[in-house]
């Protein structure tokens, strides 16, 4: 899958926005092959033309890897879906300000862009803001169910924003992380951060998040398994990266990158994440 990334200068913008660069659908691609930089060319936009453009003549297999399926019946679980469709979607959608694209590379190894919608000259577009490594799940992405370490693949809201370190200045819904602050696994609050004081519940599954430093000094947590099925996978937070080389099934950012999107987020922001 490819997309059209137009480059458009501020100071000549109409002659330049015939030139295109076709990339992979990841959108990461370009900007990755000069490097992994800590913000995106400001002059560089996901254009409402090229998302629906064709893109004849570059097949998917020029950007597919060896691990990826190349049939319908052999992709992993939530990776049904088309991200150019998406991000075509989520520009009429007028809560939605941003979206966090996470892209699963081999092994643990991921590439976050963070992208903000902007409107120059009534042309809705897509403009990468930052850019980091990631890392994701220890077996990979795909997940299914509860324990098997992997990365949820599809398109999720966000339900809070937490921290054992003070509210950076985000308009999310902040939870402080407190010695009392659980991700709960337990059946009765499964797949909820709480606090076991204001519930009174002893929780004998999850995560006493106050101890997971530095990971949960900030986080975003999703609206993954947002009927908080029991048993199908809970806690899948953004949060801050550690000392290892992957998660549980979470995404895992650089702090200063978690620290920038949470000053800069709302709470319509969305989080589309897929293997290629």
């Amino acid at each position: 899958m490819t997309v059209r990334l137009k480059i458009i200068n501020e100071e000549d913008s109409i002659m330049k926005r015939t030139k295109t660069l076709i990339i992979a659908v990841t959108v990461a691609a370009a900007i990755m092959a000069a490097g992994c930089g800590k913000t995106g060319n400001p002059e560089t936009e996901l254009t409402s033309s090229s998302v629906s453009e064709t893109t004849s003549g570059v097949t998917a297999s020029e950007t597919a890897t060896e691990s990826v399926a190349e049939t319908e019946a052999d992709k992993l679980p939530g990776q049904d879906f088309d991200v150019r469709e998406e991000l075509f979607k989520l520009r009429g959608d007028e809560t939605c300000k941003q979206v966090l694209f996470i892209r699963c590379d081999e092994g643990t190894k991921g590439f976050a862009q963070y992208l903000v919608k902007t409107n120059e000259e009534e042309n809705v577009a897509w403009k990468i803001t930052r850019e980091c490594n990631a890392y994701i799940g220890l077996n990979g992405p795909g997940k299914t169910k509860e324990g098997d370490t992997k990365t949820p693949l599809g398109v999720f809201g966000v339900r809070s924003a937490f921290g054992i370190k003070s509210n950076p200045g985000t308009k999310l819904p902040f939870i402080k992380i407190t010695p009392d602050t659980y991700a709960c696994g337990c059946e009765k609050y499964y797949n909820r951060i709480i606090d076991a004081k204001v519930t009174g519940h002893k929780c004998t599954e999850g995560e006493q998040m106050y101890y997971y430093s530095p990971e949960y000094n900030y986080g975003i947590e999703t609206d993954f398994n947002s009927a908080n099925e029991y048993g199908k996978g809970s806690a899948v937070f953004i949060h801050c990266m550690g000392v290892k080389p992957y998660t549980g099934g979470c995404i895992a950012l650089p702090e200063d990158d978690m620290r920038y999107i949470l000053r800069d987020a709302d709470p319509g922001l969305k989080i589309i994440i897929q293997k290629f």
